[in-house]
């Protein structure tokens, strides 16, 4: 009898198993990163939301606040962009968008979309989006989209070393 209990034990892994070597084969590593990237995502948003309330003018909240912009947008780009982009696209993306958030506020875009913070919308957006040009953002976000390539690389070996170890996946035609 002790051992149909150790057998009960295991019956649901080995059954689940193929469904599983189904969807990892697929998606590799698919539900580690979108809860990797929510987690990533609410963390970076606390950390700029207390930079831009309780850090003073300098260094910290004019760098690195501004580095960590590309992080959390490449976060949010993780948890709801396309699974079919490599977390290292993701990244370029990301870095890109903050360079063309950048490049429009030099245009004055706050100003175009008419953002005088009539409303506490308006302030929230004039926040995010961002109301001065500043050349040195640039590096800033080169310095963020350098990290966020970093960690994706690290990523994608962490998760074929995980999972090529583990499953075999038959080759994609």
């Amino acid at each position: 009898m002790g051992n149909c209990r150790a057998t009960k034990k295991h019956l649901l892994p080995a059954l689940m198993l193929p469904m599983i070597k189904d969807v990892i084969c697929l998606q590799p590593g698919l539900f580690t990163q979108r809860w990797g990237f929510a987690l990533a995502a609410v963390m970076l948003f606390c950390v700029e939301v207390a930079i831009a309330r309780y850090a003073q003018p300098g260094w910290l909240r004019g760098f690195v606040g501004d580095v960590l912009v590309v992080p959390l947008v490449w976060s949010v780009f993780g948890l709801f962009g396309r699974s079919s982009w490599s977390i290292t696209r993701l990244a370029l993306a990301a870095l890109l968008f903050a360079c063309m958030i950048e490049v429009l506020q030099a245009f004055g875009l706050v100003d175009l979309l008419g953002l005088h913070n009539a409303t506490p919308l308006h302030r929230l957006l004039r926040i995010a989006l961002g109301a001065t040009f500043d050349p040195w953002d640039f590096v800033a976000y080169a310095c963020g989209g350098a990290l966020c390539l970093a960690i994706s690389r690290w990523l994608e070996q962490q998760t074929e070393s995980r999972f090529a170890s583990t499953f075999t996946c038959p080759p994609v035609r």
